[in-house]
């Protein structure tokens, strides 16, 4: 039998999730178990590709605790059982597609284009 892909669901463990929108409360949520990840992200994004690898391995290693912490905020799955019966694959599409359902990449380019421009120095 075929199974139907849906579009707004995916399978982290055994456990069926749900890609849903990221309200305000949940940010709020959010905020308080984040620390370093925003660092490390922008750190991945300006890493030169040749070392992206070695520093994606490296981050993982201090970041993980808050991804797992994140994970389980957003979905509502214990964090043990994501240490114990998760691939780090499976969460990484996780945050693909939130990314991509809350138009994260947009937002954040729309909130940029708020921000006052500096002026240059040399003027």
């Amino acid at each position: 039998m075929f199974s139907i892909k849906r579009e707004n669901e995916l399978k982290l463990g055994d456990r069926r999730v749900r890609i849903e929108k990221i309200t305000p409360k949940k940010w709020r949520e959010l905020f308080g178990v984040v620390d370093i990840l925003p660092n490390i992200i922008i750190k991945l994004v300006q890493v030169p590709p040749d070392q992206f690898v070695t520093y994606f391995l490296s981050a993982l290693e201090f970041g993980m605790d808050e991804v797992i912490e994140v994970t389980s905020k957003l979905t509502g799955i214990e964090k043990t059982y994501l240490e114990d019966h998760v691939g780090l694959d499976e969460i990484i599409e996780y945050f693909r597609r939130m990314v991509e359902k809350n138009n994260l990449v947009s937002t954040a380019k729309n909130i940029k284009s708020l921000l006052p421009i500096p002026k240059d120095s040399n003027e």
